[in-house]
């Protein structure tokens, strides 16, 4: 979802340090969070820390107050240094470390416990966030400390709870996590300590964890040294930190490089050597 021709310059650990301009211009170094695209609409984080968005705009995903669609890209914010998009959902986080969202709200997934259809403008919903990850109807933050929250719909568990549809406010997840990834009803999170928790809709195995059943509470994969995770809508992706890349999950297009089968319900090593960072489209 998040696309960048700057592989590695600056990582989300250069979000940890906020308020001042030396921390504010370090991030605004080119990175991997500086790009994203949702469905029909795209975020540009320019160099001088200004957000624009551009394309179809009918779930107000662009945040420029009204439903019109762009195509020359309009200017949304000042002070961003990470965008991240999903379907018709925005979000972007600012210097300050507050994170903003707009957009698709169907599953109160942009401002949690509502849903207002339609977020048409910017709207915080945090302080203290180092990066975001946006599923197709439920979101996941982690703040500076560490701490992983998540908030919007949890109909396969992906909150990582009991089933249920309601429009959930935001819940306290885990704690000592560095990396997230939210795909279509599923999670990952990856602990500092380079674990990885799963939870969610496995219907193609994309949870990686060698079965194509459901989890709605968080359970550790057997895999160990994981740096970054990433989600499809229906396929994982995993780095270790040696560089080895592991996939998992839907194969009908060839993602999750397979040759056979439709659905790969382990995680693989796809043959990817020293890799630096890992993206998931659809």
């Amino acid at each position: 979802r998040i696309l960048s021709s700057m592989l590695c310059a600056v990582q989300v650990a250069g979000l940890l340090s906020f308020g001042t301009a030396a921390s504010a211009a370090e991030a605004a170094k080119p990175s991997v969070d500086t790009i994203a695209v949702g469905f029909e609409h795209s975020l540009v984080v320019k160099k001088d820390l200004t957000l624009w968005a551009a394309g179809n705009n009918d779930k107000g995903q662009l945040g420029t107050g009204k439903l019109d669609g762009e195509s020359d890209g309009v200017k949304i914010m000042d002070n961003v240094i990470a965008a991240e998009a999903n379907d018709d959902i925005s979000f972007a986080i600012n210097a300050a470390g507050e994170l903003y969202g707009w957009g698709d709200n169907s599953e109160g997934q942009i401002v949690p416990g509502e849903s207002s259809g339609a977020v048409m403008s910017p709207v915080k919903i945090m302080d203290n966030v180092i990066s975001v990850s946006a599923g197709a109807a439920h979101t996941i933050a982690i703040t500076a400390d560490g701490t992983a929250y998540g908030w919007g719909s949890n109909e396969h568990g992906e909150l990582g709870f009991d089933k249920n549809n309601a429009r959930n406010k935001p819940v306290k997840l885990m704690e000592n996590i560095a990396d997230a990834a939210a795909g279509d009803g599923f999670t990952l999170l990856v602990s500092k300590t380079g674990v990885v928790y799963i939870s969610g809709n496995n219907s193609c195995g994309q949870l990686g964890i060698g079965n194509y059943r459901d989890y709605d509470t968080f359970k550790a994969l057997p895999i160990e040294d994981v740096a970054a995770a990433e989600a499809g809508n229906q396929h994982s992706v995993l780095l270790k930190k040696d560089g080895t890349v592991l996939v998992s999950g839907l194969n009908e297009k060839g993602q999750a490089a397979h040759a056979e089968k439709d659905c790969v319900s382990s995680f693989t090593d796809v043959g990817i050597k020293n890799a630096c960072a890992v993206f998931a489209g659809g």
